[in-house]
């Protein structure tokens, strides 16, 4: 279980200013009347608003931030795991399917050829079935078909307001 850690430099990016201002260096071809140009006053109330909810937005950036990186960190294990139970089940369908094919060979006097042949015929009709199957379910699968309808009420609306104005 990982633990929620706040970084050590958060007090210095919650205090930064958002947005630093900009500077002009002394040697461009700029005339100095542009320097002087008064610059465009901005309302204070606007600002005593927009800085909060600037650090806010900051924050909760660098939160969600914090968050996917302990997610990704989790998705990668539950993946690992994943495979290594991927791999630990293939072998144990390939003993499995060998010891069928002893199985068939000494209680039916069957040679190892033709019991491999019989459990690989078997293994391509499950494999064949299982295509069909999952064919047949993704074309008669109606994927997204709720939202699909809502985007067709919305643009026959919207049809409907333009013809208005």
């Amino acid at each position: 279980m990982a633990l929620f850690r706040w970084p050590s430099h958060r007090s210095q990016v919650m205090d930064s200013v958002p947005f630093p201002s900009p500077t002009i260096s002394d040697d461009s071809d700029i005339s100095p009347a542009a320097h002087e140009a008064e610059p465009v006053p901005q309302s204070t109330s606007t600002h005593r608003l927009a800085s909060p909810v600037l650090k806010y937005l900051e924050a909760r950036a660098l939160l969600l931030g914090m968050e996917a990186r302990d997610a990704s960190r989790q998705v990668v294990a539950v993946i690992v795991w994943l495979t290594l139970g991927a791999l630990a089940a293939f072998v144990g369908w390939l003993l499995l399917a060998s010891s069928l094919v002893g199985l068939l060979s000494v209680h039916c006097g069957w040679s190892w050829v033709q019991a491999t042949a019989v459990v690989g015929a078997a293994h391509i009709f499950f494999a064949i079935a299982a295509v069909l199957v999952t064919w047949n379910r993704l074309t008669n699968a109606n994927w997204f078909s709720d939202t699909l309808n809502e985007f067709k009420k919305d643009r026959a609306w919207l049809k409907t307001q333009t013809t208005k104005n």
